[in-house]
Parts: structure tokens; sequence; C-alpha cells
């Protein structure tokens, strides 16, 4: 469930369908600082809203990590499965580079064994990460595989940290690129408690006060939201409070060794929690610790070895 932004998602909506109608192919970039909610609006707004209309196929939100190509070819192989299409990631892959993703998405679209659809729609959660983990000459092919969306079927929705723009509109490969900017601002502190309550009462959970009032404080306007939003979804024993107030915490540069020992407290209480493990390689990636975030992610597939997030997240690092 997605709360807090709904008038936020029907705008992008209305920007992702009016830059359709126009056939102006190429990047709708949701703007905003870091933790403003952007990921959530996304993968919990846009994605929800497209999924319901016959006419569009929207993939899963990926990050581009180390190796962005591979990244996208695993989930148009996700797409061609609910088409009813059997298609390999390798074959896909190789396709991106020869053929393009115009061709890859009209065969897509097109499949006589599945619904006709008339858009794809791709999703890509942290954009800035072509910047700081993919190699310039995969940044190269990205940079081929966007340049000719426009007039296409196929629509790119990104999201980016605002402190990232110059340097995607200076960047040698991917400056000239054809793109829209959507701006999405951090809620009002007052917007915050409906954020995190809402969903919790709506799952039958009780969150307490006081915690409540310490997390709504912590986000200094609402850079923490996303992180907010996901700790309403969870029964609120002292495990799950002390992993997403650390959260909380880590958006604060002077916080962040109180957020690890709240998270490594966590996991001490709970050492099989999977989100938490994956929390904390994230807290770990965005420090620039990529040995400890690896040593985590591995502690999490000895438990769960078939965890999609986590293996994504070490192929990337690795990649990387």
């Amino acid at each position: 469930m997605f709360f807090g932004r709904e008038q936020d998602g029907k705008n992008l909506e209305t920007a992702l369908r009016s830059t359709a109608a126009r056939s102006a192919g190429g990047l709708l970039v949701v703007l905003g600082p870091s933790g403003c909610g952007k990921s959530s609006l996304v993968r919990a707004g846009l994605l929800h809203r497209m999924a319901d209309d016959d006419d569009w196929l929207p993939t899963n939100a990926f990050r581009p990590g180390g190796d962005p190509l591979r990244a996208l070819a695993r989930e148009l192989v996700d797409a061609a499965r609910r088409m009813r299409l059997t298609w390999g990631p390798a074959d896909v892959y190789e396709r991106l580079r020869g053929e393009g993703l115009v061709a890859v998405a009209d065969e897509l679209l097109q499949a006589p064994s599945g619904p006709r659809r008339h858009h794809l729609l791709v999703l890509v959660d942290q954009l800035e990460e072509l910047l700081t983990r993919t190699p310039p000459h995969k940044r190269a092919d990205v940079a081929r595989l966007l340049r000719p969306l426009a007039d296409s079927p196929v629509q790119v929705v990104a999201t980016l940290r605002s402190e990232f723009l110059d340097d995607l509109l200076t960047d040698p490969f991917l400056a000239g690129l054809p793109l829209t900017t959507h701006l999405l601002r951090p809620l009002r502190p007052e917007a915050l408690r409906d954020v995190v309550s809402r969903p919790a009462e709506t799952a039958g959970l009780t969150l307490d006060e006081h915690l409540l009032d310490r997390l709504v404080a912590d986000t200094a306007g609402g850079e923490a939201l996303p992180l907010l939003a996901r700790a309403a979804h969870y029964a609120p024993d002292n495990a799950r409070h002390r992993a997403y107030y650390a959260m909380a915490l880590s958006h604060d540069h002077t916080r962040r060794h109180q957020a690890e020992g709240e998270m490594q407290a966590a996991l001490r209480i709970d050492p099989q929690n999977a989100t938490f493990r994956l929390m904390l390689a994230e807290f770990f990636i965005d420090l620039g610790l990529k040995k400890r975030a690896e040593g985590e992610l591995k502690r999490l597939l000895a438990i769960f070895p078939s965890n999609r997030e986590a293996l994504d997240l070490l192929h990337s690092l690795k990649n990387s």
C-alpha cells in the first residue's frame, strides 16, 4: 500500500501519459533530495497505477549498478514471461547491445501469445548509479540505448537525487539525452505521521506513540520518508523499532555511527531477518563500504539463497 503521496502519484502519471501522447521518448526523471520518497513514488505508486492499464507493459524497477544492460535484460525477461514469451537474459542482453531497446520492445509488445500492449514502461531506480557505479564504457552503452527512444513506444521513468542533475547533464556520454524532469519535494513534517500510521492501521497494528514522535522528529522534514513508510508495514517489536530508527538516523551524517549501532542491535535480536540485513548492506553501500556490504549480503544469502534483491545487489557490487 502507498500512503501520503496520492496526489504526487496522479501528477507523475499525468506527466508520463503526456510525454507518451507527444511521442516524446527518452527519460522522465523524478528529481528530488535524498530520501524524499522518489523510489516509493515510482515503485509503490506509479508501477501500481500503470500495471492496471491494459495499454501499458511496465517492468519492475531496477537499479543500474555496475552493469545496467544486464539488469535491464533481467527485467525484460520477466516482462516477456508475463507476455507468455520464453526469453533468456543472455539472449536479451545481446539483442539490447546489437538491435537496441526499441526493437526488443516492439517484439515484446506485439507478442502474438500475449495481450496486445502499446507502451513499454521501463522503471529505473537511483539513476545516479550510472554516474557513481557504472564504468564509462557501459555508461556509453546506456546512452546508445536511450538516444533512439523519441517517437518510440518506450517510456523510461527514472529516479535521481537532485545533487546529481548537473553531473548527468554534463556527462560526456549522457549529455544531450532527451529528458524531462518531474520535481518531488519532501513532505512537510506534519504530514509524516499519516504516512507512517495509516499503513499500520490498515494492517491492524498499533505504533508506539513515543517511537512515532522520535521517528518524525529525526527525519528533519521528511528526508527519511521511504524508510519510515517501510517501518509501518512491520509489527512494532523492539528489533524492528531499533532497525527503522537506525535508518531514520542514517540520513544525518553526524549520527551514522549511532545508526549502525542501532541496526547491529536489531540484528542481534533477530539475526535471520532478511529485511534488516538488506537495509544494513544498503547502508554500507551508501557509505562506500563495499566489502562490508558484500559481507552482509553473503550472510543473508547463506540463510536465504534465493533472495532476489540480495543476489542483484551482490552482482552489482562485484561488477562495479
